[in-house]
This record gives C-alpha cells, structure tokens and sequence, in this order.
C-alpha cells in the first residue's frame, strides 16, 4: 500500500465515524444539546427485543486489511435504532404521546408520529452522508486524485447527495407543517397487525426509489415494523396524499399481498432500501447459516447495485 492509498485509507475510516448532530424539530432553530434519539421505542419495543440488553443489527465497518466489510454485531440497546438528530427536551416533546402511551392504530396522531420520527431520521441520515462523502470527496482533491475546479465522478456523486439532502428537507417540511396544524389524518396509512410466534424484528424506516431530479419533490414511504405485544407485530406504512399514484405503482404488490408473502416481500423492501433494524438475539440465534449469509448477502448487493434483486427462500426477516 503505497502513502495516497493510505491517507485515502485513514480518510475512510475517519468518514466513517462522523457524526451530524443538529435538533431536527419543526423550526430547525433548537441550539440544545443533542442525544442519542431513538426511531424504535427504547422502553417499551426494545424491551421485547433485547437480552441481557442487546439487540443484533447489521453494520458496516472498515477494517485495515480488508478495508468495508458487512456483518451481525451485538448492539446496545441505547445505540440501537438511534440518531443524533434532536435535543431531549424536543424528543421527549415531539413523541411523548407513542413512548408514553400503547400504539392506538386508530389514533390517527400515533400513526403519524410513527412516520413523522422515521422521516426525521432519515433527513438525518441523508446529511450525515453528505458529510461522510464531502470529507472523502475533498481529501481526493487534496491529493490531487480529482481535479479541484473541473467535474469528476467523485465530485458529481457528492453533489448528488447534498441534492438528495436538500430534497428530503423539503420532504420533511411537509410533515413539519402537518405536525404544526395538528392536522394528523392528512397522512395516508396502511397498517396490518400480524400474529407473530415471539417479538424477533423491529425497524423505522424512510426510504424513496425516486431517480435525481432536483426541480420535483421526492416522493418517499416512511415505514415502520414494531413488535408490541408478546406476539403481536404492527407493520404501518405512511406516505403523503400527493404521492399515492407513485405508491401504488411501484409498491402495490407489497400493499395487496396477505400473509406470508406480504412479510416476504416486506423483508426484501428493508432490506433494499434501509439498515435502520434490529433482531431479537435469541431470533437471531436460531437462524441457519445459511439464512445468515443470504441476508447479509443480499442487503450488501442492495447496496452497490440500486436495482439490484433476487429471490431466495431465507430473505424473510420475521
């Protein structure tokens, strides 16, 4: 390894571990100390997931002799599912009526609040990106690697996510305003309340096929699994009236299909689209290796390759 592959191998590891902290509440204004914030309720979700205060979740590290792998860690249940996206006072505020309360699916408030926290989460997630890229992004103009004042491929994909960003804080605004006008039932909801043999799996998540186009709105699904009673799975799947056409074609095989083959493709929908999930250790614990390989495998194939799919037998995740 010559002394650029190096820097640009020291640059990747120290990306990796950046952090974008900023309170995510309506106004965007909060200058308070920001937390760990949760998408998944700690205490009362976790709680059915964890053992000996652990959840196991898929990451990514870089290690110096392979460079990026992807594999199952044991995960804390105060890191598990969470985000560096908002203040306490403002988390405990904005999501006092789901963490303090049981999940009404006929509360139209709770509903949204579900989807509400997924899409700040993913704002979050899209800016933190473009930090982690931007600061690879410039170490490559620094060792003269991309040119400073001319395009490049590192370049373009770095202007691409900050697009994206910008897109999804737009996106958030809308929620932010429906949050404001207290107007909750603008949202449009599918729930299905699965019978579950245990608690095994839990996600929040926000996620969009959407292709780059910085001049229209993107069009986005917040979804979210949560195990809430012993054997109880709620699945909600939220999204803006405006987008309905698009959810409906590009989604509707999962939102008409019923039982097994509903979770079926629910499994490979998170998977394609998002990392923000956790497994029950003693679930986890039962699995095959085999099962444990094609999940892994596939969730890293997503991950290269946007359209990327395939078929397998193990993809189910509960």
């Amino acid at each position: 390894m010559n002394d650029i592959e190096k820097e640009m191998l020291a640059c990747a590891f120290n990306a990796d571990n950046l952090k974008f902290k900023k309170c995510f509440e309506p106004s965007m204004q909060c200058d308070g100390q920001i937390i760990r914030a949760h998408t998944v309720q700690n205490s009362k979700v976790l709680d059915l997931l964890v053992r000996d205060g652990h959840v196991v979740s898929l990451r990514h590290w870089f290690e110096q002799d392979k460079g990026p792998v992807i594999g199952y860690k044991l995960v804390g249940r105060n890191e598990a599912t969470t985000f560096t996206g908002l203040c306490d006072e403002h988390d405990r505020e904005i999501f006092r009526p789901i963490d303090t309360n049981d999940i009404n699916i006929e509360n139209q408030q709770h509903l949204f609040l579900l989807a509400y926290r997924a899409v700040l989460r993913g704002l979050h997630a899209t800016m933190e990106g473009v930090l982690k890229i931007q600061s690879v992004y410039l170490k490559r103009v620094e060792l003269d690697l991309d040119p400073k004042n001319q395009p490049s491929q590192a370049g373009m994909e770095a202007v691409a996510h900050m697009m994206k960003s910008w897109r999804t804080f737009r996106y958030k605004y809308e929620y932010d305003q429906v949050y404001i006008s207290e107007t909750y039932g603008s949202i449009c909801h599918e729930n299905r309340l699965l019978d579950v043999d245990r608690p095994t799996f839990a996600a929040s998540v926000l996620f969009s096929t959407d292709t780059y186009d910085p001049a229209e709105d993107i069009r986005c699904i917040a979804l979210n699994v949560l195990p809430v009673a012993a054997q109880k799975t709620l699945v909600v799947i939220s999204w803006l009236p405006r987008d309905t056409a698009w959810v409906r074609q590009n989604f509707g095989d999962l939102l008409l299909s019923k039982g097994r083959y509903f979770r079926y493709l629910l499994s490979k929908t998170i998977l394609k689209y998002s990392e923000n999930f956790v497994f029950s250790p003693s679930y986890f614990d039962d699995w095959t290796s085999e099962k444990r390989d094609a999940i892994r495998d596939y969730f890293a194939d997503t991950l290269m390759q946007n359209d990327f799919d395939r078929e397998n037998e193990h993809l189910y995740l509960f």
